[in-house]
């Protein structure tokens, strides 16, 4: 697996995700919080929840306002995570060197998080290893097969220029470091014994799933109108830009 390290993987977020050219996406992040803890909500009673790869812990602030009580992880050092709640209790570190019990979270979630991972399979073995059993699993992550996507490479192929700059497959290193079909994740969810509770095929234009791509889709252009159509048409066929997963860890086999 490549060799990441906290400061390389801070330094390639603070140039992308949390550049200047997005300085409206956490205020369009933020209206969409309320509507993806709802969810959570349907298959668990407010509790514990850890938030890996909390960001600023606008999430966890969320989920705190509602009832929860809340942990979060993040490599990336930003400002929000020094005003977080001392009832939020943050880590600067990998999943796997956070201080807590086995059994110890009600619901986790890993929105956009897993695709940037070196080891995705190891991150989901932990934190099936920090639910308690019955709680549940959301994850976020690119759909690779979405129809947009499809048609960028067919018309890139078409003209000869299909190769390492001119492709849409969700697969950026040195940022996205894996693509994660919707088949290709559940089985990994269920080889780990996750019953799926419900899928989501969301488009990139979604308010209540995606608005912080907002930004990318600022303004209206031709092109922008026909990727927009094609994410929202994927969505019937499930192939849109993401994929959203609720996932329940079973409960221990009894004699």
């Amino acid at each position: 697996m490549p060799d990441f390290n906290l400061e390389m993987q801070d330094d390639l977020n603070q140039r992308s995700y949390f550049s200047d050219d997005r300085a409206g996406l956490f205020e369009a992040y933020q209206t969409s919080l309320d509507t993806q803890i709802g969810m959570l909500e349907q298959f668990a009673e407010p509790g514990r929840l850890l938030d890996m790869g909390c960001g600023d812990g606008h999430l966890l602030r969320t989920a705190h306002a509602r009832g929860w009580s809340g942990a979060g992880v993040d490599v990336v050092d930003t400002p929000g995570q020094a005003t977080l709640p001392d009832t939020i209790d943050f880590h600067r570190c990998e999943l796997r060197d956070a201080p807590f019990e086995t059994g110890s979270f009600d619901a986790m979630t890993l929105a956009q998080v897993l695709e940037h991972l070196p080891d995705p399979h190891a991150t989901l073995v932990q934190s099936t290893r920090l639910l308690r059993a019955g709680g549940v699993l959301a994850i976020g992550v690119p759909n690779p097969e979405a129809l947009p996507h499809t048609l960028r490479n067919l018309y890139h192929f078409c003209r000869g220029r299909l190769g390492a700059t001119s492709y849409s497959a969700d697969l950026h290193p040195p940022q996205h470091l894996y693509a994660f079909p919707r088949k290709t994740l559940l089985g990994a969810l269920e080889g780990l014994g996750y019953e799926i509770l419900r899928v989501v095929d969301a488009p990139l234009g979604d308010p209540r799933w995606a608005p912080q791509f907002r930004v990318k889709y600022a303004g209206w252009t031709t092109r922008r109108v026909i990727e927009l159509s094609c994410d929202y048409l994927g969505s019937w066929i499930k192939r849109s830009s993401l994929t959203l997963v609720y996932a329940k860890k079973p409960a221990p086999a009894t004699a």
